[in-house]
């Protein structure tokens, strides 16, 4: 059977900065940036749904109104490419 003795390895820490002081950063950082990305699909989708809205509504036939309808998930996909 094997003995382990685990007070071989001793690991001397003097004054140092608490972890959960350096780890508030990053956090801090990370949350700073996903706000603000956030915050900008928000404006961006409000822009996109009222130009969408004024356009659709220029149309006046039904059928013309369904046929974009259909046509605007295939026209954003090429716009992207």
């Amino acid at each position: 059977m094997i003995n382990i003795c685990y007070s071989l390895i001793i690991f001397q820490v003097g004054n140092a900065i608490p972890v959960n002081v350096i780890m508030f950063a990053p956090a801090m950082l990370l949350g700073v940036i996903g706000g603000l990305m956030g915050a900008m699909f928000t404006i961006m989708n409000l822009k996109i749904n009222r130009t969408r809205r004024r356009i659709l509504t220029k149309v006046k036939r039904p059928m013309l109104q369904k046929v974009l309808r259909f046509l605007e998930p295939p026209l954003i996909m090429v716009s992207l490419l």
